[in-house]
């Protein structure tokens, strides 16, 4: 690969590690929910969530674990605060939760993992914070130590995440859960690309796609075609990339994943721009970048800007890409993406 179609931003690689980083809710639920409180409306912060990652029962999940825990008047502080999109007392209820609960180990670490649930949208570090715990607590706590490893992921810690994902494939087997393996799979594969071992990565993609396929998860079959398409994108190769792409993106409007058609706009556009056809390549990135704005996430949203400053570039328009290059690198430094601040770091000095 030449050294300019090395300098893209692997937008199905980022998308897809939140996308794929779910299991499901979590292992142990307090006896209490049962006692079935009274409804409260989430809809803000709800769809602040299913934007971001696609799935919302651990959400619920953790909300409702504070609102049992919670007095009227508590009841009553939350529900102001959802609708403006917040969720600080609802995880000031659960730091209570887990201070009383911590003799009882499960349940300690199951108010640890709705913390960080609530947390991931506004503060990573808390978030970690209480998935790492969750895990110490209660150290066969799969879907903490999924989330954990997305995390670590994220921050470029790659052992740790590839330690994290090793548990849930191996809870996985154990508990004869395919959907559990599907994701861990998944995820082990995001972890050998962002090596650049391509061959391992393409080994756990197709061990996850084949799983899915089994299970009949159109979700994982579409991320699954897209991490194949950026393997085949690094590796030179194309016409394989772009069907896959095609593949994935097909799926994900049936499906009305926006993240998912996010990511596959992106990549189309990285093709485009490595074949030379930049008006097309633009159209791309701004798909990707009006539904990553719609959808108000971080990761997809930097990874635009990047890819259009790298155009930019090529164009010669050194003042537009430092522009883009920018607005990519402090998005990446919200979040916390190691690996790709140092990369738009990279850029911007490439434009001085």
């Amino acid at each position: 690969m030449d050294q300019d179609s090395r300098k893209q931003v692997k937008v199905g690689v980022l998308i897809t590690v939140i996308a794929a980083a779910i299991i499901g809710g979590g292992t142990f639920v307090f006896n209490k929910l049962t006692d079935k409180p009274e409804q409260i409306s989430i809809g803000p912060v709800l769809d602040r969530y299913e934007k971001a990652i696609g799935q919302v029962a651990e959400l619920k999940k953790a909300l409702a674990a504070a609102q049992t825990e919670a007095s009227r008047d508590e009841r009553a502080e939350i529900q102001a605060e959802l609708e403006k999109g917040k969720t600080t007392k609802s995880e000031e209820i659960l730091e209570r939760v887990l201070e009383r609960e911590k003799n009882h180990l499960e349940r300690a670490a199951e108010a640890a993992f709705h913390i960080g649930v609530l947390a991931y949208l506004h503060d990573n570090h808390k978030a970690y914070k209480n998935f790492k715990r969750a895990t110490e607590l209660n150290p066969e706590y799969a879907a903490a130590w999924n989330r954990r490893g997305s995390i670590e992921g994220r921050l470029g810690e790659l052992a740790a995440a590839e330690d994290s994902y090793q548990k849930v494939l191996s809870f996985g087997r154990e508990q004869q859960d395919k959907e559990a393996q599907a994701v861990a799979y998944d995820n082990l594969g995001i972890v050998e690309q962002t090596r650049g071992n391509l061959d391992a990565a393409v080994d756990y993609y197709e061990k996850s796609l084949a799983l899915n396929e089994e299970l009949g998860r159109k979700e994982g079959m579409a991320i699954q075609y897209g991490n194949l398409g950026v393997v085949e994108q690094n590796r030179g190769k194309l016409d394989a990339a772009i069907e896959y792409y095609e593949k994935s993106l097909a799926i994900e409007k049936e499906l009305g994943r926006k993240e998912g058609m996010a990511s596959n706009y992106g990549n189309l556009g990285i093709v485009e721009k490595t074949q030379g056809n930049l008006d097309a390549a633009i159209e791309y990135y701004e798909k990707s970048l009006a539904l990553n704005e719609e959808l108000g996430r971080k990761e997809g949203m930097a990874s635009d800007y990047g890819n259009l400053g790298y155009l930019e570039e090529v164009r010669g328009n050194k003042e537009a890409a430092r522009a883009y290059f920018i607005k990519a690198l402090d998005l990446f430094k919200d979040i916390g993406a190691k690996l790709l601040i140092k990369q738009m770091e990279e850029a911007l000095a490439s434009v001085q």
